[in-house]
């Protein structure tokens, strides 16, 4: 006999429940007659005295995109991880289909239809693309994997959504946009009806971001339901039907996207009018001026790189490199660059800006070509010795290359500052003095977090990326290579990133901007330039650089023939 007391079980609690609740489940309606496909009521977290998600109440219609926004510790990631079975709510309940549901772990979730793809995608990179599509759903016959049965299936998704992915290439291997796309397939297999999109865009360039956007538009006209979270309300406008805001954790409001403006939305974001940071939200900031440099030639566009007077702090001659995984490697890439100067780099994702970076930082040996750096050749030196010399770099996904998720805050920040003379004697750390040292680094940024012993892994996605940020801009920095330094941070984060390196741009800091993002690119550089298949098409001043010939060089379709820019 069940215990007394016991509550009946819900769906969510047993497999056969689950699945017979997903295959069964009728959509109740709103007043107005759109299908609910989930409904929460009053639904609260709270991790030890700070409240991620209060008194959240929130209709997803079947069918429709809707955008999820809010400041970079709003809650979003929060809310999204009790809608897929990551923790429980304290308080208030989830209903699936006009039914209360416990989601128990995410595989409760996947069952009822709902699946998520995080900001950090959770990919195997040993596995080829095939297992990780398959992982926790191989398809079987008396107990065998059957790999004809799962290709068939996957194959054919493949071809209905125009993915171009090779299944058995090791998923290390692929370029982020088809790391995406696996997890994409891995839901898609398993017939979610409801997709959750964390951060989708933040590693992907204009024109496949482009493609995401056409694919979720086609799987919302076949009847799924897509929660878009996204800190860019230029693609929320330009793709949501509906928008939630949250604010420290609350719900805003919610508004039909025709009934609303990126105005509004970003004050409802922040709970007051900051122009200055309304302009960055939507899009209509004014472009930053183009930075003073030395002689007027870099400014000018010149190829040359700079006056006789003037000498580089960077300069690239005849750079080439072998390609690494999916990335093209670089081939006879010359530029310069001076004190002070912000020069911008976009891409494609694969076409070398990872390379160039690497490069730059003495992760990836040249297979011909120099690099000169404040005079001396450093081809091929260590990186350790290029950061000792000032020389400093923001991986693209510091989740993967330069954090340890597991360990205290205070630890991730010291990483490569820990043979400070300021923070210790005799390779002891200072417990005071880097504890003071690192909640100096923390507050440039606003990285919001509870105490510096917490484990990194406790900080939102964005909270991580301002971590990073605020460790590689630390100390007496002379260039600093920047690999999509504004991922997943929210406006008035990157809008505070921006005016930090305008500040460091303006104390001769020389910054090497590598974006995929065309609008931060032309807001900050005083020059730009485009890779495509590992060769720098094109390098020009900013005033000079129109954005449609930019987006040509993007795709490979012009050159730089004729502006004398580069290579």
């Amino acid at each position: 006999m069940p215990k007394a007391g016991r509550m009946p079980a819900l769906p969510g609690e047993s497999g056969h429940e689950m699945k017979a609740f997903a295959l069964n489940r009728q959509f109740n309606h709103d007043p107005g007659g759109a299908p609910v496909v989930i409904r929460l009521r009053r639904v609260s977290k709270r991790f030890g005295e700070i409240w991620a998600n209060r008194d959240i109440s929130l209709t997803i219609h079947q069918g429709e995109i809707h955008a999820l926004v809010g400041e970079n510790g709003a809650g979003k990631s929060t809310l999204m991880g009790l809608l897929y079975g990551h923790s429980r709510p304290d308080a208030g309940a989830i209903e699936v289909g006009g039914v209360a549901v416990r989601l128990a772990s995410p595989r409760a979730a996947i069952a009822l239809g709902i699946g998520l793809v995080h900001q950090d995608l959770l990919i195997f990179p040993q596995l080829s693309a095939l297992r990780n599509i398959l992982i926790g759903h191989e398809p079987s016959r008396w107990g065998w994997i059957s790999e004809t049965i799962a290709r068939r299936r996957i194959t054919s998704l493949c071809s209905e959504f125009n993915f171009a992915i090779d299944l058995d290439c090791p998923a290390a291997d692929l370029p982020y946009a088809q790391r995406q796309q696996i997890e994409l397939l891995r839901l898609l297999v398993r017939d979610a009806s409801v997709l959750i999109l964390d951060e989708p865009t933040s590693l992907l360039a204009a024109p496949e971001i482009e493609r995401l956007f056409e694919l979720l538009r086609r799987l919302r006209r076949g009847g799924r339901t897509v929660i878009f979270v996204s800190h860019r309300l230029n693609e929320v406008f330009a793709l949501a039907d509906r928008i939630s805001v949250l604010r420290r954790g609350r719900l805003a409001g919610t508004w039909e996207r025709s009934a609303t403006t990126p105005a509004a939305v970003a004050r409802a974001i922040m709970g007051e009018d900051e122009p200055s940071a309304l302009d960055a939200a939507i899009g209509n900031g004014q472009q930053a001026p183009p930075q003073a440099l030395a002689g007027g030639d870099l400014a000018a566009g010149n190829t040359a790189g700079m006056s006789r007077k003037a000498v580089p702090l960077l300069e690239l001659t005849m750079v080439s490199t072998a390609s690494l995984g999916q990335e093209t490697g670089l081939e006879r890439v010359s530029f310069q660059v001076a004190a002070g100067e912000i020069i911008g780099f976009g891409g494609i994702v694969g076409n070398g800006l990872r390379n160039l970076a690497r490069a730059l930082s003495g992760f990836l040996p040249l297979t011909s070509g120099r690099i000169v750096y404040a005079g001396e050749d450093i081809t091929g030196a260590s990186p350790a010795s290029r950061i000792r010399a000032g020389l400093r770099r923001l991986p693209a996904n510091p989740d993967e290359e330069a954090a340890l998720p597991g360990r205290p805050i205070w630890e991730n920040v010291v990483l490569g500052h820990h043979r400070r003379r300021d923070l210790g004697r005799a390779g002891i750390m200072r417990r005071t003095r880097v504890r003071t040292w690192v909640e100096q680094r923390l507050a440039e940024l606003d990285v919001v977090y509870g105490r510096v012993d917490d484990p990194l892994q406790a900080l939102s996605g964005g909270n991580r990326q301002k971590l990073a940020l605020a460790r590689t801009l630390a100390g007496e920095v002379r260039l600093v290579v920047l690999e999509q330094p504004t991922r997943g941070l929210d406006f008035r984060a990157r809008a505070a990133c921006h005016q930090q390196l305008r500040r460091m741009s303006g104390g001769g800091v020389a910054v090497l901007l590598c974006s995929h993002d065309l609008d931060e690119l032309f807001a900050l550089s005083g020059r730009l330039g485009i890779f495509f298949r590992g060769r720098l098409v094109g390098l020009e001043s900013v005033p000079a650089l129109d954005r449609q010939t930019a987006a040509r060089w993007l795709l490979g379709a012009g050159d730089a023939a004729g502006a004398g820019q580069c290579c």
